[in-house]
């Protein structure tokens, strides 16, 4: 170390002028400064051997310092980069369940209050998505007519009266074409000359026809206009076509129209029938097939009318009739099953405020089958990326305490 006193004799031609009080200057030879410092310091030292170790291992600790920022840096960019990823897949699945399930489903809009907007929708589907969805889900098709019951108008429903049924129109119907009166040949007496050649020659209609037409006071036959019709001739056609025989033609007439009669009355039912399935009986009658079955019916008792009259014209016929029973089986299983839909109707009605709770519930069940498939991949994609983001949050956890 030298003193100033010593610097003045080594180096002569060089001076220190101080401004104020002069001040000690100590001055340290190379070895001293290598053995004490890295780097030349200005200023005055007083450092002891140990310096330069302790000045390398603050050293090193700051470099473990800056790589620890460094590596807290990069793990919190990391949660924030794993935040934004979820924020958009949640603005993503939000936006698919309002247009794929809300939007295409919005005429349940009663059962739905409460969760009309994004925000709760979502909230509530993710909220049913995490309990267990029903096995059996009603479709779209029950909801929409339970609905329209329960919800469609501002009114309390109205209890609906079964229809009624047909089966004892028809069986009327088929107690008339079933008698033995229609496959018997309707015949005159045999106590009559003239009976065993109109028998013989199997002219009974056209004889019967005749006497029809055969005038009170001519003797001229009806057919070749020749006068050969006297009052033997008549008295022999009025035994001949006795008391049974004229008991039995009327009550052909009157059997066809009785028929007449029945099927009348059948077109009035099928016609109300129709009227009803316009207001009351919206969407619980089959109409389209209530309207093809019904004609075919028509058709077959216009049919069996016309045979009717065949009969009446020539009794000694035996006719057969065009059977309904098939056409009425299918028609009973429709107005079955209307009524079946008429009862679940009236039992809502009566129930109405458990069967709009029920409703409800179901309605959701069924939006969230839906919304599944909608959310099942981007709730993979979130929970991974949630996973990511634990990881990240631990990793600077860790390196806070290190």
């Amino acid at each position: 170390v030298l003193s100033s006193d010593n610097l003045v004799a080594l180096y002569p031609n060089c001076k220190v002028e101080w401004e104020g009080q002069p001040l000690q200057v100590l001055t340290y030879n190379k070895d001293f400064r290598e053995r004490n410092f890295l780097e030349n310091i200005p200023g005055v030292f007083t450092l002891g051997e140990a310096s330069v170790d302790a000045i390398k291992e603050i050293e090193g600790l700051a470099a473990q310092r800056d790589e620890c920022d460094r590596k807290l840096r990069t793990a919190n960019a990391n949660v924030a980069k794993r935040e934004e990823e979820i924020k958009a897949l949640a603005n993503e699945r939000q936006e698919r369940l309002w247009k794929n399930v809300f939007k295409k489903n919005e005429e349940f809009k009663m059962c739905l209050k409460g969760f009309m907007y994004k925000h709760t929708f979502e909230a509530r589907i993710l909220e049913l998505l995490r309990s267990e969805i029903p096995e059996i889900i009603p479709t779209v098709e029950d909801l929409r007519n339970r609905y329209k019951v329960l919800f469609a108008s501002e009114s309390t429903p109205l209890v609906l009266e079964p229809l009624p049924e047909f089966i004892g129109l028809a069986e009327a119907l088929a107690d008339i074409t079933n008698g033995q009166i229609w496959t018997r040949r309707i015949v005159g007496s045999d106590d009559v000359p003239i009976a065993d050649l109109i028998k013989r020659l199997d002219i009974i209609d056209w004889v019967s026809r005749g006497k029809q037409l055969l005038q009170p006071d001519s003797d001229v036959c009806p057919f070749c206009q020749r006068k050969t019709i006297d009052q033997n001739f008549r008295n022999q056609l009025e035994a001949f076509f006795d008391e049974n025989f004229v008991k039995d033609t009327e009550r052909l007439s009157y059997l066809q129209r009785k028929y007449i009669e029945l099927k009348d009355e059948g077109d009035v039912y099928f016609k109300e029938i129709i009227h009803l399935s316009e207001s009351k009986l919206v969407d619980k009658l089959n109409v389209e097939l209530f309207s093809t079955v019904t004609q075919l019916i028509r058709e077959a008792l216009m049919s069996n009318i016309d045979i009717m009259l065949s009969k009446i014209k020539n009794p000694g016929l035996k006719v057969a009739f065009k059977d309904i029973t098939e056409y009425v089986n299918h028609l009973q299983k429709i107005i079955d099953s209307t009524n079946q839909a008429i009862k679940e109707h009236n039992l809502m009605v009566e129930n109405i405020s458990s069967e709009k709770d029920a409703l409800k519930n179901d309605v959701w069940n069924y939006l969230t089958s839906l919304a599944a498939s909608e959310v099942v991949s981007i709730q993979k994609s979130i929970k991974g990326k949630e996973i990511a983001k634990e990881n990240h949050m631990k990793d600077a956890s860790a390196l806070l305490h290190t």
